[in-house]
């Protein structure tokens, strides 16, 4: 499960999931799908050929496998704060509002154990009773006291892989429908990034799949 809680970054890239119609056969098919007759296309002060933004793209199309499709999707599933702020393809309202309470009452859980291990009361009554226990190492056996403190430790660490596990049930319902409602396309997985130079960046950014059917992911 990722909790989004927001960051800064120079530098980015991004994955795409592109449906074309069929595989094209070369990268003069790409062209003529992605630009038409347009010779050169520009991304604020560069400008590139078609051609060669084509022979890019096409050197990276190839038919997403399912590993690919469920990493793209499971992206697209975060949590943040109290609600769901983006969700994945088609995803289904029943088993997000399951997820989202499963999240709300393992997070409470953990935060009111947190709580109680904070505790100074709690905290000065365990000290002291553990000092006890340990007067005579030689026959030292772990108190209750110790034994609390390692169960709720354990019960938290448990919290913590519910939390942040990936919400596998939404993530394989987002690929199945994806998968039904593009059976008859040819659908491809792209990633570029800005800090791989200009053209890289014009493939980020500059909006070279808008004639055909696409999602776009941005990891920052």
């Amino acid at each position: 499960m990722k909790i989004r809680n927001g960051f800064v970054s120079n530098s980015s890239s991004s994955s795409f999931i592109v449906c074309w119609n069929k595989q094209p056969k070369d990268a003069e098919e790409v062209k003529k799908i992605l630009f038409g007759d347009k010779k050169k296309h520009s991304y604020y002060d560069n400008t590139f050929k078609t051609i060669d933004l084509s022979k890019t793209i096409f050197n990276e199309t190839h038919q997403m496998t399912d590993e690919e499709l469920y990493d793209m999707q499971s992206e697209k599933y975060y949590y943040s704060g109290s609600k769901w702020v983006d969700v994945g393809y088609k995803a289904d309202k029943d088993l997000l509002n399951k997820y989202e309470k499963e999240m709300k009452e393992a997070i409470s859980e953990k935060e009111r154990l947190i709580k109680y291990l904070k505790d100074e009361k709690i905290q000065e009554t365990i000290k002291r009773k553990v000092k006890l226990s340990r007067v005579d190492n030689s026959d030292y056996e772990i108190s209750q006291e110790e034994q609390e403190i390692l169960n709720i430790k354990q019960i938290i660490r448990e919290l913590d892989d519910k939390i942040y596990s990936e919400p596998s049930e939404l993530i394989n319902d987002s690929v199945r429908k994806f998968k039904e409602d593009n059976k008859d396309v040819f659908w491809s997985h792209y990633e570029f990034s800005d800090n791989d130079g200009s053209e890289q960046c014009c493939l980020e950014h500059g909006e070279v799949f808008s004639n055909l059917k696409h999602e776009r992911f941005s990891h920052h």
